[in-house]
């Protein structure tokens, strides 16, 4: 599985999420992406559109950094329904050390993603997960339960990134 994405959409996602919020630690959102395929017959994932969470769309609980509500999961649901798209959680751990996700993370994320798959079940989605200086992505094969780490993800344009 490869990821690409362009720097401008990458740049622009990474800053809204490191935007402020009223009462929530950290901010969410979501990509769109569609599948082609490489030559050499590789799945590649190009993201095309960042969704940002409204501000009024996250719930208070201080418990975790983030927690959004039933409007904004049905918006990214509506989305995957009319566009037949992919879809990837997104946001970021904006502190230094190794890129994964929280036991947080671990435990209320891929029940969301397999809601993804269960509205298009035979696109991959998946969890894009920004770090202060890196990136990492996750996704949830069709007819699969667990999520697999993305082996390649290009941010196109200057700098280029490839991991």
């Amino acid at each position: 599985m490869h990821i690409k994405i362009t720097r401008e959409l990458y740049d622009y996602a990474k800053k809204d999420l490191l935007r402020n919020h009223d009462y929530a630690l950290e901010r969410i959102g979501f990509f769109l992406a569609k599948l082609t395929k490489a030559k050499d017959n590789q799945n590649i994932i190009l993201i095309y559109e960042y969704l940002s969470v409204a501000d009024v769309d996250y719930n208070r609980n201080s418990l975790v950094g983030a927690s959004i509500g039933s409007v904004a999961i049905r918006k990214i649901l509506q989305e995957i329904l009319d566009t037949g798209d992919i879809a990837f959680h997104t946001h970021i751990h904006d502190f230094p050390g190794i890129l994964g996700l929280s036991i947080t993370d671990q435990q209320s994320i891929p029940p969301l993603i397999k809601s993804f798959q269960n509205i298009n079940p035979t696109k991959p989605h998946g969890i894009f997960l920004f770090g202060e200086n890196d990136h990492n992505a996750w996704v949830l094969l069709p007819n699969t339960d667990n999520l697999k780490n993305v082996s390649k993800i290009t941010v196109v344009g200057y700098p280029l990134l490839i991991k």
